[in-house]
């Protein structure tokens, strides 16, 4: 063959070997699941963040649309911790969307009253929220 054809044959091989990297790597990243510990973690630290959003407005810090704007920069992983813990009541034999929607809501508030319980926050952190957020998003895990 000429080189030209060998250049030519290299080149494609090249491309198409590039082709089922790029391929497997996509579909690596989407068949990626997030362990039970790390949703369960996320959702713990997203509550730590509307808890003390929920002090900072009863005393009076006006800090909505801090929280909204996190919550949509965070809203993947929140959306991904949410069907991880579906995918854990579905696995454990719950078939019947009402059912899996219960084991949510249970954990959830599982989730909210020890928040609750082991968390207390200050009006200094209200004056800083804006950081706490900062500082939550370092504590996601994807």
């Amino acid at each position: 063959m000429p080189e030209s054809v060998d250049a030519a044959y290299s080149i494609k091989f090249k491309r198409i070997l590039l082709f089922f990297v790029m391929v497997l790597a996509f579909d690596a990243r989407l068949t990626y699941a997030m362990s039970p510990e790390d949703a369960t973690h996320n959702l713990t630290v997203i509550e730590w963040a509307y808890q003390e959003a929920d002090f900072c407005k009863k005393q009076g810090f006006h800090i909505e649309e801090k929280l909204s704007k996190w919550m949509k920069l965070n809203s993947e992983i929140y959306s991904s911790s949410i069907s991880e813990i579906e995918g854990i009541a579905k696995r454990k034999g719950l078939s019947s969307k009402d059912d899996i929607s219960m084991a949510v809501i249970s954990l959830a508030g599982e989730i909210r009253r020890d928040v609750s319980k082991e968390t207390r926050f200050t009006t200094s952190a209200c004056l800083n929220y804006k950081s706490s957020l900062e500082r939550y998003s370092t504590l996601l895990k994807q």
